[in-house]
């Protein structure tokens, strides 16, 4: 039985180590993107007060290392931030506020499903290793 528990805890670890490596390479990239958010948001003809103010109201002006922070406590609770594009919540955040107050009646169809979905592929992705 302890083999087991050292291959699922060695899963589990992967796992975590890889979610963490794919945060990093969102922020990273998104940090890379040639231009600057606020510009592109304030318009055809961008007045500096209005661009630092974007900057203010979204963060920009802080180091990319306490943004990483605050975006990745964020995640931990399910909120995925600002759009960088259109200044808003993300879309993944307002859908999933607008999807709770009707997602109950839905429950037990959707627990079928992803129940069904697992059995079905835990013993392949099991022997693919």
């Amino acid at each position: 039985m302890s083999g087991l528990r050292s291959f699922v805890a060695r899963r589990l670890l992967l796992g975590a180590l890889q979610t963490v490596a794919v945060v990093l390479l969102v922020f990273a990239l998104t940090e890379a993107l040639p231009g600057d958010a606020a510009v592109a948001l304030a318009g055809d003809q961008p007045d500096p007060a209005r661009i630092e103010a974007i900057r203010e109201a979204m963060d920009l002006d802080r180091p990319a290392h306490e943004r990483l922070a605050d975006w990745a406590a964020g995640l931990l609770h399910g909120d995925f931030g600002t759009s960088l594009a259109s200044g808003g919540r993300s879309a993944g955040t307002s859908v999933t506020a607008s999807a709770r107050p009707c997602c109950w009646p839905r429950s037990p169809s959707c627990c079928s499903c992803r129940s069904a979905s697992a059995s079905a592929c835990w013993p392949r992705g099991t022997r693919a290793g």
